[in-house]
């Protein structure tokens, strides 16, 4: 089962101007939330706003790559197998306030100004998302290629292939990064 995560517009105007491995952590951070939930015990000042709201001060996880604080936030539609429906109505326009408070009661959330947050992401090619994965991850906890390769027996030239798309990861290697990394395997896949 995954988890729907969805930000907005103005994260995603911010997210164009980061730096790459800033950016490569946060579409790590995406993709974890998506498999595991937003639960992130691992990610250093990610906590919860409460009603399903998340969010992760990345200035201090990374103070000397970011000049200016900077706040994601994502919204989780819940845990789900299947996508969730969207409604679209048209009625009495004095009834509108009525209507949006009984749906919300059911559980449906106004989400007109969210975008997938896989659309953070649009300027990577699907390929190259794996050797991104693993520099944000590397970039989460502070490692160099060289520490890596210490850390996991990959020799240091294979890591950098890795992370510039001229080698690809597969299962047994990505296994082994997660464990280093303190991530799960799948964001390699």
């Amino acid at each position: 089962m995954t988890w729907v995560v969805t930000s907005n517009k103005k994260v995603k105007k911010q997210v164009t101007k980061l730096p790459r491995r800033i950016k490569a952590a946060l579409y790590v951070l995406v993709a974890e939330i998506k498999d595991l939930g937003p639960v992130r015990g691992n990610w250093s000042n990610y906590s919860s706003l409460g009603k399903g709201r998340h969010h992760c001060h990345l200035k201090k996880v990374w103070e000397e790559l970011i000049k200016r604080s900077v706040l994601w936030r994502f919204n989780m539609l819940g845990h789900t197998k299947k996508p969730p429906i969207e409604l679209r109505f048209i009625g009495p326009p004095e009834n509108r306030e009525k209507a949006i408070n009984a749906l919300q009661a059911l559980g449906f959330a106004d989400v007109s100004g969210l975008i997938p947050a896989g659309e953070l992401f649009e300027d990577f090619k699907e390929d190259s998302l794996p050797g991104l994965a693993l520099l944000g991850a590397r970039t989460k906890e502070g490692v160099t290629q060289k520490q890596l390769s210490e850390l996991t027996g990959i020799s240091q030239a294979h890591i950098s292939e890795m992370e510039n798309h001229k080698r690809t990861i597969g299962k047994k290697r990505a296994r082994i990064l997660g464990k280093a990394l303190k991530i799960s395997y799948k964001v390699f896949l």
